[in-house]
């Protein structure tokens, strides 16, 4: 494996026989880490999952947050693949955001991945209910532990603080300040999957996905808040296997 390919895909176990490739995007503030799980979860699926810059073994870089750098880098990992299995992307929150529009480059470029699943994320083009970004650290922890990304005893553990709040804050900004246009709608068909007591993404932003389906946009729910990806992981990867080999 190149150095790229192990910088990007840090967990990625190669599966020749897979039926499947499936990127894996986190959520705000996440790591490669939180899809480690779904290596075993997805059978003839090949996981990976992409670590963006300034968490896990990339901490010694800065995070991103800009929008066409983190694309830029991603599309280069994506162009180093060697040949496998239909490509499908998948992202959680803010991650669905960034396999939304790394999906639009991706067929704009002639190359475009085999089907894109979204989960815990409101529609590209629908702005936030609320900006998270810019509050006082105390609040914006409090708002991650509402919405279960937090544990509680990261307040009182300073050194972990000044690791996540530098890559939450990126990933929060890039999230906030990206509404993207309608247009051009992605020809690869989208499954979408939102928590049934998601506090932070309504129904109504998860319908609005159709409106950028070209080839088809199912939405379903699993039981759950907004973590659902992490609560309901067996049920929900269940669902995404059988939406995939669904479109082979």
């Amino acid at each position: 494996m190149s150095d790229l390919l192990r910088r990007w895909f840090p967990l990625w176990r190669p599966r020749p026989a897979a039926r499947w490739r499936l990127l894996c995007l986190p959520f705000a503030g996440g790591g490669a880490s939180a899809y480690r799980e779904w290596q075993d979860a997805l059978p003839d699926i090949e996981v990976l999952a992409a670590q963006l810059p300034g968490r896990e073994h990339r901490i010694h870089e800065l995070p991103v947050d800009d929008l066409t750098a983190l694309l830029a880098g991603l599309r280069q990992a994506v162009a180093a693949l060697p040949a496998g299995a239909p490509l499908g992307l998948c992202g959680h929150s803010f991650g669905a955001l960034l396999a939304f529009a790394l999906t639009r480059e991706l067929v704009v470029a002639g190359a475009p991945p085999a089907a894109l699943i979204a989960t815990g994320a409101r529609a590209p083009h629908c702005p936030p209910r609320r900006i998270l970004h810019d509050l006082p650290l105390p609040a914006l922890l409090q708002e991650m532990i509402r919405l279960g990304g937090t544990s509680p005893r990261v307040l009182a553990e300073p050194e972990l603080l000044a690791l996540l709040e530098p890559m939450l804050r990126a990933d929060l900004r890039v999230a906030e300040r990206s509404v993207l246009p309608v247009s051009p709608a992605l020809p690869v068909p989208i499954a979408v999957f939102g928590g049934t007591e998601d506090p932070q993404v309504a129904p109504a932003d998860l319908q609005a996905w159709s409106a950028v389906a070209a080839n088809g946009c199912t939405v379903s729910f699993v039981p759950g808040g907004h973590f659902f990806v992490r609560d309901a992981r067996a049920e929900l990867c269940a669902r995404i296997v059988a939406f995939l080999h669904s479109q082979a």
